[in-house]
């Protein structure tokens, strides 16, 4: 049973399937550990983390200062709705290699 193998009630697993919940941050984790393939769905899962979220913190030590000016102006506002649609279309596009 995936509750039992992740340490969590199947309760508690249901509410957050459901969106009853948030999605804690030990989650992606815990699933990337006990099953190996989910790795392959990091992004997936953070993005699903985010999402189930009011309340997020960051570590922003490391970020360059251009990074920390980017997060600051989406987390402000300060964009209009083209500029954010342009980012979005960005993130989107698929990473060249």
């Amino acid at each position: 049973m995936m509750s039992a193998k992740l340490g969590l009630s199947p309760a508690y697993l249901s509410e957050i399937e459901r969106g009853l919940r948030n999605i804690p941050a030990s989650l992606d984790g815990l699933l990337i550990s006990n099953y190996p393939n989910a790795v392959r769905y990091k992004s997936s899962l953070v993005k699903a983390r985010l999402a189930s979220s009011n309340v997020i913190s960051i570590d922003i030590g490391s970020l360059s200062p251009m990074d920390k000016n980017i997060l600051s102006a989406v987390l402000s506002d300060e964009l209009d709705y083209d500029k954010k649609r342009q980012i979005a279309s960005i993130i989107k596009e698929p990473k060249k290699k």
